[in-house]
């Protein structure tokens, strides 16, 4: 294992690693994500990253779709999926950390958001895979759910002001 390689395993066996990249502006690694959506265990890709639309709505890329290696290229992308990251401290000392105020929904699109205006980028490693149950704090279109995800969209909005428009949005 290189020195700048993390390994991430359970119960005793490797089950990814993640590099840390040497240029001061790649700094984070996220993990592919994939939820359980039926009964029968078929694994379905969650997020391959986070998308942001036109419009500032967040979308996870890749969701619900199967992977059928249309994802198994490392490369840029706009955010991450909060359930599990890899964040260089200096990254967090320069843009602050998740803001309490957002609880669920939208805190990762806030921070990735202020990093990427700040100049950091975001990195997408498929050789790292991670176990995650979409809307596992919530019932997705429950009232919960919908209040969150449309009041933290808002507020993040609002708090980052017109500096957010500049921010070129990758697809």
């Amino acid at each position: 294992m290189d020195e700048d390689e993390v390994v991430f395993s359970l119960n005793g066996l490797e089950r990814g690693r993640f590099r840390i990249q040497g240029c001061q502006k790649v700094e984070l690694n996220l993990p592919l994500l994939e939820g359980r959506t039926d009964v029968y265990q078929r694994w379905l890709i969650n997020s391959t990253g986070t998308i942001l639309t036109p419009e500032v709505y967040a979308a996870d890329r890749g969701f619900q779709s199967l992977d059928q290696g249309q994802f198994d290229r490392a490369e840029e992308v706009f955010g991450a999926c909060g359930a599990s990251v890899l964040i260089k401290k200096e990254m967090l000392e320069d843009v602050g950390l998740f803001e309490d105020k957002f609880f669920m929904y939208y805190e990762d699109v806030d921070l990735f958001w202020r990093a990427r205006l700040r100049g950091w980028q975001i990195m997408y490693e498929p050789r790292s895979v991670v176990r995650h149950i979409h809307c596992g704090s919530s019932q997705e279109w429950s009232p919960l759910f919908t209040y969150h995800v449309l009041r933290n969209r808002l507020l993040m909005i609002l708090r980052g002001g017109v500096a957010f428009l500049g921010v070129q949005i990758l697809a």
